[in-house]
């Protein structure tokens, strides 16, 4: 199982809440309700069945849930299971809970991990281009040659008159052997590390460098985190801004406009 536990067949999937998730997405459930009291976790039934069947499985840190008897384990690439207290059943997919709106409960506690993960990340290791008031963070997991990356960082001046900080982490799509890697290492151990990544966004070469850099640890935190992509766009407190949104569209999700 390479250390973590992925969506295979070992578990009970449960039944689908596509029509749910779907509900998720009009205006009239926005604003969530506050989730309902998490159970304490006892998970010792548990993660001694699952061991048992898988040795090798990372089962993460047990939580409780807000439903009785059910308890939730993190695991590998920002995914979270679900099992009962006794040790006999398993399963994956999302849980929310149904209070005067649907509440995401396990994208909110992928937030909170997300959150945990990048305050622990040094920012001098970051590229950051600063606003002159600040007013909000937006953490960007950016990969040189991708088009909506690149469409991103032309808005920058933008983005930073907004108030906006951007801090740049480098992921490199093709991976730690590909050209995109060497290439963002030559940025991140530029003289002028802001110069060297827009012209890299531009399509302009830059002077090959080394140095001891974070690349390849932004790389494995955008993989543990399970981003499905470039630009990774996370907020300060850990929300996930799928894909390429316009300054006005980010500066909304970020309330910083109506």
């Amino acid at each position: 199982m390479n250390g973590s536990i992925g969506r295979s067949m070992w578990w009970t999937r449960t039944a689908s809440v596509a029509g749910l998730v779907a509900c998720m997405n009009t205006p009239m459930l926005t604003g969530c309700a506050k989730p309902t009291a998490v159970q304490p976790a006892d998970a010792t039934a548990l993660v001694a069945e699952l061991k048992r069947i898988r040795p090798d499985a990372d089962l993460g840190v047990p939580h409780g849930t807000p439903v009785p008897g059910v308890l939730g384990l993190d695991v590998g690439g920002g995914n979270v299971v679900y099992g009962t207290a006794d040790g006999s059943h398993l399963f994956a997919g999302d849980l929310y809970a149904i209070e005067s709106n649907l509440v995401n409960l396990t994208e909110k506690r992928r937030e909170g991990r997300r959150a945990a993960l990048l305050a622990d990340v040094d920012t001098a290791g970051m590229i950051v281009f600063r606003a002159a008031t600040g007013r909000a963070v937006l953490n960007v997991f950016t990969d040189i040659d991708c088009t909506h990356c690149r469409r991103l960082h032309s808005d920058i001046s933008t983005l930073n008159e907004d108030g906006i900080e951007v801090r740049y982490l480098a992921y490199p799509r093709g991976g730690l052997e590909s050209s995109s890697y060497s290439r963002m290492v030559s940025a991140w151990c530029a003289d002028d590390r802001l110069d060297a990544l827009t012209a890299l966004k531009q399509g302009r070469e830059v002077p090959n460098r080394t140095c001891a850099n974070p690349v390849a640890d932004h790389y494995q935190l955008a993989k543990e985190m399970g981003l499905p992509g470039t630009p990774g766009l996370i907020t300060a407190d850990g929300r996930l801004l799928r894909g390429y949104a316009s300054a006005a569209e980010l500066a909304g999700s970020l309330g910083l406009r109506d």
